[in-house]
């Protein structure tokens, strides 16, 4: 009987053991993630002190390109995407910057192709002219 109960007492205490080293292992992991969470806030902000500008220079050029031709902007807009892609989970501060200058791509497309809607749709085509578009200035 003796020996029963320092058996059921060791089974008690490895049990406890392994609680206790599961209950830290939780712990540890959740520190863990936190100073994952702290350290990649700490690199995005370093990232945006050194490279500040880089989304307004790059809006810069996009709106060079749309002046030049606004079919660039629908090539820049699919190269972005590719990038975005490609950086995605590699690093939040280019993935984020590429998002912003995504989103001011597909604004520009939209203009242009508002502005082509309001340009078809103010053309008054007469029985002569029949299906023949005039051509785009």
């Amino acid at each position: 009987q003796h020996q029963q109960q320092q058996q059921s007492l060791k089974k008690r205490a490895s049990t406890s053991r392994s609680r206790r080293h599961r209950i830290r292992q939780r712990l540890l992991r959740k520190t863990r993630k936190e100073k994952n969470a702290g350290n990649r806030l700490a690199v995005k902000k370093m990232m945006s002190s050194l490279f500040g500008m880089l989304e307004s220079e790059l809006k810069g050029i996009v709106e060079w390109g749309n002046k030049m031709d606004h079919f660039y902007t629908l090539t820049m807009l699919v190269e972005t995407e590719n990038y975005w892609n490609k950086c995605q989970g590699f690093s939040e501060y280019i993935t984020g910057v590429l998002t912003a200058v995504q989103g001011h791509l597909k604004w520009l497309f939209k203009e242009f192709i508002d502005e082509q809607l309001k340009w078809i749709m103010s053309l008054k085509v007469t029985a002569k002219k029949s299906g023949v578009l005039v051509p785009v200035s």
